[in-house]
């Protein structure tokens, strides 16, 4: 495999990485904002209702917590590669130790 075929693979894996990590994120962020407003937390649900201006708050809401969680699950997927990477490293050694 050439170095560009090599490096566009590398970035597609990569990207779907990231994507995976970001939906994630989305999905609990969302699912905690829905949470929230379904127990009426803190009388939120009942304030946005009361507001003349309910979808200016739901979205900024739901832009906010979307942005929040998927940041966070990014950078914990990154943060844990480092670990990913020395696991794999151990899991290749043992099996090598096996094979000779």
């Amino acid at each position: 495999m050439d170095h560009k075929a090599r490096y566009q693979k590398q970035n597609h894996e990569l990207l779907r990485f990231f994507a995976g990590h970001l939906a994630v994120g989305l999905i609990a962020g969302e699912g905690l904002l829905l949470g929230l407003l379904v127990l009426d937390v803190g009388g939120l649900r009942s304030i946005i209702w009361a507001s003349s201006d309910k979808v200016v708050a739901l979205g900024l809401l739901i832009v906010f917590f979307a942005i929040t969680f998927g940041s966070l699950a990014m950078g914990t997927g990154i943060m844990g590669l480092r670990n990913r990477n020395e696991e794999d490293k151990q899991r290749q050694k043992i099996k090598s130790d096996h094979i000779e």
